[in-house]
């Protein structure tokens, strides 16, 4: 295990909310539809109407707000925690981009600057 990776694992979430205000799109796997349509009692189509894009041609993504940030975000945070997507549930420990040690507050805390 690389160091990265093993410091990764004492991660924990500060609910700072900024990964939810980055640019860029939450792609979706059937299962997070199945869940999320489940979670506001709709069925995935009537989900996907309401709170997807397409991109590309086969890809569903999380609608944005005009300021980026995510369609679930609130004043007290995710609105969808307990059913959230894949690809939040991943950040950071399976993906992250060089920026993210700027803005998250858990990677804050497991690297300091000096």
């Amino acid at each position: 295990m690389s160091a990265t990776a093993f410091k990764l694992e004492a991660f924990e979430c500060q609910r700072c909310n900024r990964c939810c205000q980055q640019p860029g799109r939450v792609a979706l796997t059937d299962e997070d539809v199945d869940r999320l349509a489940d979670f506001f009692g709709l069925t995935p189509y009537a989900f996907t109407e309401d709170y997807c894009d397409l991109q590309g041609r086969h890809r569903l993504v999380l609608k944005k707000r005009e300021d980026e940030s995510c369609v679930f975000l609130a004043v007290n945070g995710c609105t969808v925690h307990s059913a959230k997507p894949q690809q939040c549930l991943d950040f950071p420990k399976k993906w992250r981009t060089e920026k993210s040690y700027s803005y998250c507050e858990g990677l804050k805390r497991l690297w300091p600057k000096a």
